[in-house]
C-alpha cells in the first residue's frame, strides 16, 4: 500500500473511531465522502473498502431504532474494538492483519441479528452503489467502478441515472441564451 494513502486511511480511521465513540453521524458521513475523493484518485481497494465501511457505520448508527435490540451494546463495543485493531495494524504497516480486521467489521455488521443483518447487508450493498456513483462522478469508468466494488454496471448506472435526473435543472431557452450572448458582445 502506498505510504501516503496508508497515512490518509489511518487519519480517517482514527477520526472514524472517535466519531463512532461519540455516535457523530455527521462526522461519519463527512469522513466517508473524504475517502470517496481519495478513492477516485488512487482507485485502490483499500480506500474504497474503508469508504464503504465508514458509510455503512454512518447509516447503521443513524438508524436509532436498531439500538433497541438487546445485543446492540455488545455489537457497538465489538465494532469499536475491531476498529481499534484495524488502526493498530495499519499503523504498523501490517496490511494482511488490517484487511482481516476490516473484513471482521463488515462480517460483524452483517451478523448482528436476522433483521439488522438484512438491514446491514442492504446498507453495505447500497453504499457500494452510492460510493460507486460518486467515483463515477469523479471520472472513473462505470466498468472499473463496478469491478472495484463488486456490483453490476446495471446497479451502478440505475442509481447514477436516478441521481442525475434528481439533480437535473432545465437550462435556459435558446432565445434566452441568444439574448444573453448578444448582451455580452453588445450586438443587437
Amino acid at each position: 500500500m502506498d505510504e501516503y494513502l496508508r497515512g490518509e486511511i489511518l487519519k480517517v480511521l482514527r477520526a472514524t473511531y472517535k466519531a463512532v465513540k461519540k455516535k457523530d453521524i455527521v462526522k461519519l458521513n463527512a469522513l466517508s465522502d473524504k475517502l470517496t475523493h481519495s478513492s477516485s484518485i488512487y482507485q485502490d481497494k483499500y480506500s474504497i473498502g474503508v469508504a464503504v465501511l465508514v458509510y455503512s457505520l454512518f447509516k447503521i448508527i443513524e438508524k436509532n431504532e436498531h439500538r433497541v435490540y438487546k445485543d446492540w451494546d455488545k455489537f457497538y463495543e465489538e465494532i469499536k474494538r475491531l476498529l481499534l485493531h484495524a488502526i493498530i495494524h495499519l499503523k504498523k504497516d501490517q496490511i494482511k492483519s488490517f484487511e482481516h480486521f476490516i473484513k471482521r467489521i463488515m462480517d460483524t455488521m452483517k451478523k448482528q441479528d436476522q433483521n439488522v443483518g438484512l438491514f446491514v447487508q442492504k446498507i453495505i450493498e447500497s453504499s457500494k452503489v452510492k460510493k460507486g456513483s460518486k467515483l463515477y462522478e469523479h471520472g472513473l469508468s462505470s466498468g472499473l467502478v463496478a469491478e472495484l466494488l463488486g456490483v453490476t454496471q446495471w446497479e451502478l448506472m440505475d442509481y447514477v441515472g436516478v441521481k442525475q435526473v434528481k439533480y437535473y435543472t432545465p437550462s435556459s431557452s435558446i432565445k434566452q441564451r441568444l439574448a444573453f450572448t448578444r448582451r455580452i458582445f453588445n450586438l443587437k
